[in-house]
């Protein structure tokens, strides 16, 4: 039902096309605007609102209005709407026959239990009355047994007059009409409330609104196999009583068993990154490759798409592919798939350059090699080639060989691998080629000889304190190098290979870790530098605070970071400490804790002699506290044995913080962080971060935790050093309440107004009460 007041003509006037009013039935109320079915004609007219003159609207209401034309659209609508009180019909005892124009369907058919479901549950029948046609609407519940009707049966009914609506009454099936044909598709787009279906019938898609679905909304998915007949609304075709079918039901193309062998004319482009793949989506041809095949009749040239192929490596021109052939039933075109690349043939009759390198990483999407060429190779996962019979690709793991082509590319300083193939990994090749590129066996030297194209160089090196020389030649160098640089290398039956210039690698403690990246403490503690997780060598979940690494120096955006992160083949001497223990003060916290400070060590005074000693993140018991200014804390002197002589010093060492431990449950979790149950200082819920709790497992509301109170820089208070001493006693079936939910239970004052509810509000129909009365005590 709808409540609509007289309006004054908001808008525009209309190109009026008929004269005298017509008569129609409400079939339809939405937001702001409906349907009419009119009574004279088999047609449905849209009019908005504002051009209702009335005080209320229901769906089966009798309406006089006028036809115009809308200016923008040039359709006719509905313009001048009134409720009609005329009596077209009196009740009549004897039974009429129509036919089904609308069937009328359950009103929660859609999944939905609103004033549009029930709207759209309303049918309506035909029939013909003193040389003239007339719509009249009826309901489910005026069937036997509320049978669902078929447009087109034949029924036999009584007019009736309820509340100035004429309505179908005692509905009876007499004849079954002509069933309309079902085609059948798939849904291939979906918006927010309607869709389109792909036909099998034809090739071209074909609109449908939610409403016409006749199933569960949870079957309602893309790619989902559905059945329809097809209607006309306003001279355009649109799908119907929508229902679901089958996985596998609808079958767009037939695919021929014999496999095929061919060579690829026209590849297609399988460029990476996301602007390239922004340009792969513009390109509007979906059949944009092309191979050609040999047959009795001479050679034939069949398309292909980017889903055609098994896998997603890179398909180049004049490839050896096995392919079959797939016919479209509707059109009978005829397009490759299934490819796969013949990798033999491939590679020995295009003369294709392989090279052979090892897995030093394997990430989410991509992975690192090293050749004897290049120390760190880019290639994407999705290059891995798939054999004859594989479905997927086999898993890449740090160690395998892989053999691989190098990708041509705008950056010559940065090539990629593509066509990666997995060599068997216990294989005396692999084996060979494993122990050659491992970095355990470089060698260090310097430049004697420069290399050119045509001459080879000379490296010299000390082994076993003996000099020695060993030639190279520039396809072995990562970059041109000078007479003495310091280079390392492998020895390879006496020819240096994978030379490159010599890393720095320093060493240095785990400060702290984040979400994607962390900080490295330097070896000498009077330092920090960033890092990504991109960068470390080897699984990032095994990486602890305080783990020795070692790491190369390198520059991102003009700042330092490091380069390659790896762990540290030294292990560090234990730190000399002395037995007395200490108490102090924080006077400077350390750098990472705030970074606005210029000093990276922080700073501790003796309560006892006054004095001060410096401490860093390796001093702390507890390496994930946060220690600010005037925090009193408990420590020891120390001496780090793996300083130099000079810079050996007594510091501050296993620091622990002495605070107020306090106690709360979790009232609320939002992603990585969540709120306490404890007022701060601003009368706010206390604000904590997951990465902050100390005790495994799953966090959730209810849980109680002890935890200390800091002050981050901006000045605002955190709870830090979480520990849970209590799981929820909550339900896991209990959901938490939004926060938007959440208010304070007081008062600001005591003897305030008191509110009492006089009664319920009322429903959407102004004639039920919206809430239904209690009938125990309510608790709050």
């Amino acid at each position: 039902m709808a409540d609509w007041k007289s309006n004054n003509r908001s808008i525009p006037p209309k190109t009026r096309f008929s004269d005298g009013k017509q008569l129609g039935i409400i079939e339809k109320i939405l937001h702001s605007y409906g349907f009419i079915q009119c009574m004279n004609k088999d047609c449905r007219l849209f009019f908005h609102f504002s051009e209702f003159y009335g005080s209320d609207m229901e769906v089966g209401d009798t309406v006089e209005f006028d036809v115009a034309f809308d200016k923008k659209t040039s359709k006719p609508i509905a313009v001048n709407v009134e409720r009609s009180f005329q009596n077209q019909e009196n009740n009549v005892e004897s039974r009429m026959s129509g036919t089904v124009a609308t069937p009328a369907t359950h009103a929660d058919s859609f999944g939905r239990g609103d004033a549009t479901a029930a709207a759209d549950s309303m049918g309506s029948v035909c029939y013909q009355r003193g040389g003239e046609t007339f719509f009249v609407p009826y309901a489910l519940a005026d069937t036997p047994n509320k049978n669902i009707l078929s447009t087109g049966d034949t029924v036999e009914f009584v007019l009736a007059e309820v509340d100035n609506v004429f309505m179908a009454k005692k509905v009876k099936l007499l004849k079954r009409g002509p069933k309309p044909d079902r085609y059948q598709g798939v849904i291939c787009t979906k918006r927010d409330n309607f869709g389109f279906i792909e036909r099998s019938d034809v090739v071209r898609e074909i609109f449908f609104h939610f409403s016409e679905w006749r199933g569960q909304m949870r079957q309602l998915q893309l790619g989902a196999d559905v059945e329809f007949n097809i209607s006309l609304r306003n001279g355009k075709e649109v799908a119907t009583s929508v229902e679901a079918l089958e996985s596998g039901t609808v079958i767009f193309e037939d695919v021929d068993k014999d496999k095929r062998r061919g060579r690829i004319l026209k590849p297609l482009s399988t460029l990476h990154d996301q602007q390239n793949e922004k340009l792969r989506q513009s390109v509007c041809d979906p059949l944009g490759g092309r191979i050609v095949y040999e047959t009795v009749t001479g050679s034939i040239e069949i398309p292909y798409g980017d889903k055609d192929q098994k896998g997603a490596f890179t398909l180049l021109e004049n490839d050896i592919v096995h392919f079959n052939i797939a016919t479209d039933r509707r059109d009978q075109l005829q397009r490759a798939t299934n490819i796969t690349l013949v990798t033999s043939d491939t590679f020995r009759l295009n003369n294709e350059k392989r090279e052979k390198g090892l897995v030093t990483a394997v990430k989410e999407r991509y992975c690192f090699l090293r050749t004897a060429q290049t120390p760190r190779l880019f290639a994407h996962l999705s290059e891995v080639l798939l054999e004859e019979n594989d479905e997927e690709a086999t898993e890449l793991h740090v160690g395998d060989i892989v053999e691989f082509t190098l990708a041509s590319t705008d950056s010559p300083n940065r090539p990629t691998a593509q066509r990666l193939l997995i060599k068997p990994f216990n294989s005396p090749e692999a084996s060979k080629l494993r122990d050659l590129l491992s970095e355990d066996d470089l060698i260090q030297g310097i430049i004697d000889v420069e290399s050119t194209p045509d001459q080879p160089g000379a490296i010299t090196y000390n082994q076993n304190s003996v000099a020695r020389s060993i030639s190279f030649n520039s396809d072995s160098c990562t970059e041109n190098f000078s007479s003495g640089d310091r280079v390392e290398f492998l020895a390879n039956d006496g020819a240096a290979l994978l030379v490159k210039r010599c890393q720095k690698f320093i060493r240095g403690y785990v400060a702290a870790l984040k979400a994607e990246f962390g900080f490295i403490e330097y070896y000498s503690h009077d330092k920090e530098i960033f890092f990504h997780f991109s960068t470390y060598e080897g699984n990032i979940e095994d990486l602890e605070l305080g783990d020795d690494v070692e790491f190369t120096v390198s520059r991102k955006g003009g700042k330092p970071a490091a380069g390659v992160v790896r762990r540290s083949k030294v292990t560090s001497k234990p730190m000399m400490v002395e037995e007395k223990a200490r108490d102090g003060v924080i006077i400077r916290s350390v750098r990472i804790c705030n970074p606005d400070q210029n000093e990276y060590k922080g700073e501790i005074e003796d309560t006892e002699d006054g004095k001060r000693y410096s401490f860093c993140v390796m001093s702390l018991v507890d390496k994930r506290d946060i220690l600010q200014p005037n925090d009193k804390v408990s420590f020891r002197l120390a001496t780090d044995p793996n300083l130099e002589e000079n810079g050996k010093s007594l510091m501050a060492y296993k620091v622990r913080a002495i605070r107020e431990r306090y106690t709360a449950t979790v009232d609320c979790l939002k992603g990585q962080f969540g709120f306490l149950n404890y007022e701060n200082e601003t009368g706010k819920k206390l604000f904590f971060h997951l990465s902050d709790v100390v005790s495994e497992g799953v966090i959730r509301p209810g849980d109680t935790l002890d935890f200390v109170i800091v002050q981050n820089k901006t000045g605002r208070f955190a709870a830090s050093n979480l520990r849970r001493t209590a799981t929820s006693t909550m339900s896991s079936n209990t959901r938490a309440r939004p926060l938007r939910l959440i208010s304070r239970l007081k008062s600001n004052c005591e003897d305030g107004p008191k509110v009492v509810a006089i009664r319920q509000p009322y429903g959407p129909d102004t004639k039920r009460k919206g809430f239904e009365p209690r009938t125990g005590p309510m608790s709050v």
